[in-house]
């Protein structure tokens, strides 16, 4: 009852400056008008890019006086910059398209004698000592000929040429199984483009991105005007802090049903409220530990842009099994019309729900330091000291730090992209996150009266097995006879933790990154040798 009162509260209190109302409806109708143009009218990837002196029957190409590319009297003149190199190769496309039509037209099936149909299968990786090795499972094939002697197989050819060159869909059904197999010309061959399904995914969670942006305004503003101060009088923590979160969280199930009716995509809901419980969840740990709206703000962009880059960034490489750690990963799939593994389902919301719920337990316990004016790092260190005073809690915190590693390992992974030549200081700054994490138990046990060493090994103990039981539901490895390298890195790096400690947690930190990146910089060079 009490949780139902703040929530009530919260939403009476929330009283936006009718300029901010304004804008934040603008907004959100802007995006619904986005979303429903996008989903009705597509997506013009390259509409209108290149200029020509003439009309082409081609969305890519506009009429200008000033063209990329001009054609006159049967000849093509282009101008000597990429661009117009890159018109050339997308009319020299164009024609061709329009003479495989005119072939197809005059010819039919006989102006095509070979034509491919593409099969996504999923590879088993099995790592054993000294050897690396992929297996592709068997695809059991029936021959054409054999297909069309069967008394049972019929097979229907229309005559249809899409836009991006001849198109043949064959209805086999065997055995009263009815299957649709799209087949296209080698020569238009091309790897699955999920843009169109990554840019509606992004215009869904979009909203919930600024709900999240007011929740975490009004938890500010209970912050700045001390109203935590009569709410934990009148109540509990428990209470002040679901009764805060409850009223976004029924917004944000509304809003994700809605979309999900309108889209006919049942699963949208149950992808969608792991990301939205845990963007809340981030934005009110943020509020505790910042010191001001300033602060907040810098934190709650920088954090947006981590948790951004985890989420979306995967989504984009679909073929790689790790990806699928991500919901957005399974919501464009789903999008798509793609079948969607149930274990992915459980694993992609598992790891949020399990980082949300360990936020909100630590929010909690953050109230005594709501008002101090310590650093940031220092106020994780005060937090972590009052909850880890015994043995099994060091152990138990590595463990399921794992999930806030990986996303911070995802976002510095996508930094390979702009630093490919400098994974130094990748595997530095990789090594310098999970230090942090095993140093930060350590410390805390440390601090607490805990004897160091027991508490490093314990730390490199459950941060290796939560490490490897993740990564191993994704890629099966023999690993009985592996484990002990890494194990012996991590227990070396926690020690040499734990040696330093006593010139402060920044420098221990230091020590413990550099040992794990020579480690990890020995390991890659032995597998690029």
């Amino acid at each position: 009852m009490q949780t139902l009162k703040i929530a009530s509260l919260e939403l009476r209190l929330r009283r936006m400056p009718k300029k901010f109302a304004v804008f934040l409806a603008f907004t959100f109708i802007l995006i619904i008008f986005s979303t429903y143009y996008v989903a009705k009218n597509g997506i013009g990837i390259d509409e209108g890019i290149y200029s020509t002196n003439v009309e082409l029957p081609s969305k890519a190409f506009t009429t200008s006086d000033n063209p990329d590319l001009v054609v006159s009297n049967g000849r093509v003149f282009i101008k000597n910059n990429l661009k117009s190199y890159s018109a050339f190769d997308e009319f020299r496309r164009l024609i061709r398209m329009e003479y495989n039509n005119w072939l197809y037209e005059r010819y039919g099936d006989l102006a095509f004698p070979v034509l491919v149909k593409v099969f996504r299968v999923p590879t088993k990786v099995e790592l054993k000592v000294g050897t690396i090795k992929s297996v592709t499972p068997e695809i059991p094939t029936t021959p054409k000929a054999q297909i069309t002697q069967t008394p049972q197989a019929t097979a229907v050819t229309p005559k249809s040429i899409g836009e991006e060159g001849r198109k043949v869909k064959e209805i086999v059904e065997i055995e009263g199984v009815k299957a649709e197999k799209g087949f296209v010309l080698p020569e238009n061959l091309q790897p699955p483009i999920l843009l169109k399904k990554f840019v509606y995914t992004f215009l869904i969670v979009m909203p919930f991105y600024f709900l999240a942006q007011i929740y975490s305004s009004s938890l500010m503003e209970d912050k700045i005007k001390k109203r935590f101060d009569v709410l934990i009088t009148a109540t509990s923590h428990k209470a002040v802090v679901f009764g805060k979160l409850l009223p976004y969280v029924v917004i944000s199930t509304t809003l994700a049903i809605v979309i999900s009716a309108f889209l006919n995509k049942p699963l949208i809901p149950i992808l969608l409220m792991p990301v939205v419980v845990f963007i809340l969840t981030v934005d009110c740990f943020l509020v505790f530990i910042a010191r001001s709206y300033k602060e907040l703000s810098f934190l709650s962009i920088v954090v947006t842009i981590i948790i951004t880059a985890y989420l979306f960034i995967p989504s984009i490489f679909t073929v790689i099994p790790m990806s699928r750690l991500s919901p957005i990963t399974l919501l464009v799939q789903h999008l798509s019309d793609e079948h969607v593994d149930l274990n992915d389902i459980f694993m992609a919301v598992a790891h949020l729900s399990l980082m949300s719920v360990v936020l909100l337990y630590i929010s909690l316990n953050s109230f005594e330091i709501v008002y101090s004016q310590r650093g940031i790092v220092d106020k994780l260190l005060d937090v972590t000291t009052r909850l880890i005073d015994r043995y099994y809690k060091v152990f138990l915190a590595s463990l399921i730090s794992i999930p806030f590693v990986l996303l911070m390992e995802f976002f510095t992974l996508s930094l390979t992209f702009a630093f490919r030549n400098y994974f130094i200081l990748l595997l530095l700054i990789l090594a310098i996150v999970e230090e942090f994490f095993k140093g930060l138990f350590t410390y805390s046990a440390y601090k607490n009266g805990l004897n160091a060493y027991a508490s490093a090994f314990l730390s490199a103990l459950g941060f290796l097995i939560g490490e490897k039981a993740l990564l191993l539901t994704f890629i099966p490895v023999e690993y009985a006879r592996l484990l002990i390298f890494p194990l012996v890195a991590h227990v070396l790096a926690t020690i040499s933790f734990v040696l330093v400690i006593r010139w402060g947690f920044r420098s221990a930190v230091g020590v413990s990154a550099l040992i794990h990146t020579t480690y990890n910089g020995l390991v890659v060079c032995l597998l690029l040798r």
